[in-house]
């Protein structure tokens, strides 16, 4: 006689549900008419640079996408822009700067220390087409330290001049 009972409140309650649900939904359809062609993970931006020996595309040796853009400033100065390719997403490359440094003053050994976005110390240093980034006095940061070789010239410092060369 109890599991008849309970029997009978289960049916009840699984009624109670299938009402609930069936009166409770909406009329209108799912849309999801979402064009992937508008979507787009690049950033912008657009400086103009002046003639310097070492503008440019430079890509890290370790093999780990990562990229700098280096680019002259009118007062002399650089903008050095980390740049990562992440994996595709919606069929283009995914780049997206990991961290800008504006307005970069070398000193007399063409070296320049900073501290990254999570306040670890890295120092650069730029000769012969390369570039060098290892940890100053710290822990440093693996994703970003190594030798940057360059790849190509660039005559304006924006997204589009960036191509990711391989060789």
């Amino acid at each position: 006689m109890k599991n008849i009972i309970q029997s009978i409140l289960l049916l009840l309650l699984v009624l109670v549900a299938l009402y609930i649900v069936l009166n409770t939904r909406g009329t209108g359809n799912l849309d999801f008419s979402i064009d992937l062609s508008k979507i787009s993970t690049e950033e912008k931006f657009s400086y103009s640079i002046v003639n310097d020996e070492y503008n440019g595309e430079y890509k890290n040796t370790k093999g780990n996408n990562m990229y700098l853009m280096v680019g002259k400033n009118a007062d002399g100065t650089y903008r050095i822009y980390f740049i990562h390719i992440g994996a595709a997403a919606f069929g283009r490359d995914n780049k997206y700067v990991e961290l800008r440094l504006d307005d970069v003053k070398l000193d007399s050994n063409n070296s320049y220390a900073f501290n990254t976005a999570n306040n670890v110390p890295l120092k650069l240093t730029i000769q012969n087409r390369q570039i060098i980034v290892s940890s100053n006095l710290g822990t440093g940061d693996a994703s970003m330290e190594g030798i940057y070789m360059w790849r190509k010239s660039i005559s304006r410092f924006e997204m589009s001049q960036f191509q990711m060369y391989n060789n």
